[in-house]
Formats: structure tokens, C-alpha cells, sequence
């Protein structure tokens, strides 16, 4: 339906957009392992940030002016977190995704935004 497919799910309230990507079943520790998972990962992202954002703007609402907007890749615990290939792709995906971060982690939370 989607090209690339769409993340897992998404968080959202008027004052925040949180995109998660769960990769729990994500194996393998070799650069082209990470690199795939990886990759799978983004585009999914990337593709469901441009879905809700042409979506929000057909209403004339910009999603860049909510107060907190993250991607989150939720990993096994022992995925390779501290990969240097990680490193190389956060860039790669802020600058793809105007500046938008990344966090990766074997678990997230939902915080209360600052008012």
C-alpha cells in the first residue's frame, strides 16, 4: 500500500508526534545486518512522517510547530547499539528528515512535554 511501509505505530497529542519503529526481531551483529535493519527502519519512518505531515497540512496544521517530535527504532537488547554504523545513520537520517533525531533503545516512554 505504502511504499517503503509504515512504522509500527505512532504518538501524538497537540503538543508532540512520536513515530516508534519496533525492530525487536532484529538479528545479527555483522555492518550489513545493522546497515539493513537499519535501512528497513527509516524508510518506514521517513514514510509515515511524510504521510501524517501531508495529511496535517491538507488542514492547514504544521506538524514542525509541535513543542517535541522524535523517531523512536526500539531494539532487541542485544542488538548492537553502540555500532558505529548507528552512528553514520543518525546523521544520515537527520539530514533526510530536516534535523529529526532517532533514538535507539530496547525500550521507550511517553514524557510530558515542557509547558
Amino acid at each position: 500500500m505504502f511504499r517503503g511501509g509504515v512504522a509500527d505505530c505512532a504518538l501524538f497529542d497537540e503538543k508532540q508526534f512520536r513515530f516508534v519503529e519496533f525492530k525487536t526481531n532484529a538479528e545479527g551483529r555483522s555492518d550489513k545486518a545493522v546497515h539493513k535493519t537499519l535501512e528497513k527502519a527509516g524508510k518506514q519512518l521517513s514514510n509515515t512522517i511524510r504521510i501524517f505531515s501531508d495529511s496535517l497540512r491538507s488542514v492547514n496544521v504544521e506538524m514542525a510547530d509541535a513543542d517535541v517530535m522524535s523517531c523512536h527504532i526500539v531494539l532487541t537488547r542485544n542488538f548492537p547499539i553502540a555500532h558505529s554504523t548507528m552512528q553514520d545513520y543518525l546523521l544520515e537520517f537527520m539530514q533526510d528528515n530536516n534535523g529529526m533525531n532517532v533514538i535507539f533503545s530496547s525500550e521507550t516512554y511517553w514524557e510530558e512535554p515542557e509547558k
